[in-house]
C-alpha cells in the first residue's frame, strides 16, 4: 500500500488501515523515527468502569476526564470488559 505526502508534510492513511488501527478523527497519536522508519501509534484514552445510575458507565480518567469519549474507544472499552 502506498500513500504521499503533501507540501504541508500530511498523509493520507487509508481507511480499512485507520479503521483496523483504532484511529479515530481528531484522535491522538505518537509519532516515533527508528533507523528511518517511521511509526503512528494510537495513543489509547485511560478508561475506568465506574457505577452508574442505570448500570456501568465508562469515564475517561486522565486529564481530559470531562471530554466526551469517541464510539470506537467506548466499543474497544466494553469489548475488554465483557465476560
Amino acid at each position: 500500500m502506498s500513500s504521499t505526502i503533501d507540501r504541508s508534510g500530511r498523509v493520507v492513511i487509508p481507511k480499512d488501515v485507520r479503521t483496523r488501527a483504532g484511529l479515530a478523527d481528531g484522535g491522538p497519536v505518537d509519532i516515533t523515527e527508528r533507523d528511518g522508519v517511521i511509526e503512528i501509534t494510537p495513543r489509547h484514552v485511560a478508561t475506568r468502569l465506574v457505577a452508574g445510575e442505570d448500570g456501568p458507565v465508562i469515564q475517561r480518567s486522565d486529564e481530559h476526564a470531562d471530554s466526551p469519549l469517541d464510539t470506537q474507544t467506548v466499543r474497544a472499552v466494553t469489548e475488554s470488559v465483557r465476560p
